[in-house]
């Protein structure tokens, strides 16, 4: 897949292409639907398939003060993309300048003279250029004057709702990650370096990895079952979001990942971890020995997930 930064930087597609713009925050059912018909529009036509989106986030320009948190960073677009076989993906750098170029300009200035669209497939929910003015019919017209098509692709309903980023985004942050994972066609997950805890994981009898995460959305507090993704591997484990009640008051937010039958040292290294289940919510227990006989249990059901012996 080539990428390009920014529609300027690359070279004219004197023989068209099919293209689809839009953020493609978790590349989602949704998503992918829009990106299964470039494709085979493409192909159709024997035209690259080109996808459009913007760095950062439009809503870090427009709305800094409460921007949209992605649920997965600028990479994981490019490899999903790449693994869908996108021909090419375009990363327009989104500044407020940018931001206000009329929904005329964008396509007369920009898309047509440099990308020579022959198809054009949008979202449902698809608005462009400054102050959000490029509806449906605006396109609509500016299709018929510089002469390429558009086609709205409809929505993706799973049980009676429409899939999208917003809706998956409240799944985690409910600790709905099995419902996520339904909609994103994929587990969500988080990545991280192991970086040393307080080490009580392991007097406890259950060593844990903590993960220096940087991720925008975080599931709720509570535990989950989980795989642990290390160099390759993938491993039944049982993860930890909260803030150590049973020990602290207050304390931040971490996440702790027990993988189970494994006894290898983690510190210093990058791992991922995918969210499959979300077991219960984070409690706080009289003495470690409640704590224990708990954790005990929720081993016990991730090992029965993973049907571990």
């Amino acid at each position: 897949m080539q990428i390009s930064h920014g529609l300027k930087s690359m070279s004219t597609l004197k023989s068209g292409c099919v293209l689809t713009i839009g953020n493609f925050d978790g590349v989602h059912l949704g998503h992918r639907t829009i990106i299964s018909q470039l494709l085979e529009r493409s192909r159709q036509f024997k035209v690259p398939g080109v996808v459009m989106t913007f760095d950062p986030h439009p809503s870090m320009v427009l709305r800094p003060q409460n921007p949209t948190k992605r649920l997965f960073s600028l990479l994981d677009l490019k490899e999903q993309l790449s693994e869908l076989e996108v021909s090419e993906l375009i990363i327009e750098p989104f500044t407020f300048e940018f931001s206000q170029i009329s929904a005329q300009d964008f396509i007369s200035r920009l898309i047509v003279p440099i990308l020579h669209p022959l198809d054009i497939l949008i979202g449902y929910d698809f608005v462009f250029g400054r102050n959000r003015e490029g509806s449906l019919s605006v396109l609509m017209e500016l299709a018929k004057k510089y002469s390429f098509n558009i086609e709205q692709v409809a929505p993706i309903n799973y049980n009676n709702e429409v899939v999208s980023s917003t809706r998956i985004r409240k799944l985690i942050e409910s600790g709905d990650v099995s419902q996520a994972r339904d909609l994103l066609g994929r587990p969500y997950y988080i990545e991280g370096e192991v970086v040393r805890g307080e080490g009580r994981g392991e007097k406890l009898g259950y060593a844990t990895a903590n993960i220096n995460f940087s991720s925008e959305v975080l599931p709720a507090l509570g535990v989950y079952i989980t795989e642990f993704q290390i160099a390759g591997k993938k491993l039944a484990s049982v993860t930890n979001i909260g803030r150590k009640p049973t020990f602290h008051e207050n304390y931040d937010i971490t996440v702790e990942t027990h993988v189970i039958n494994a006894h290898e040292n983690f510190y210093g290294r990058n791992i991922r971890v995918d969210f499959l289940k979300r077991l219960r919510a984070e409690l706080k227990f009289n003495s470690s020995y409640e704590l224990i006989e708990q954790i005990d249990k929720d081993v016990l059901e991730a090992k029965k997930y993973f049907s571990i012996k």
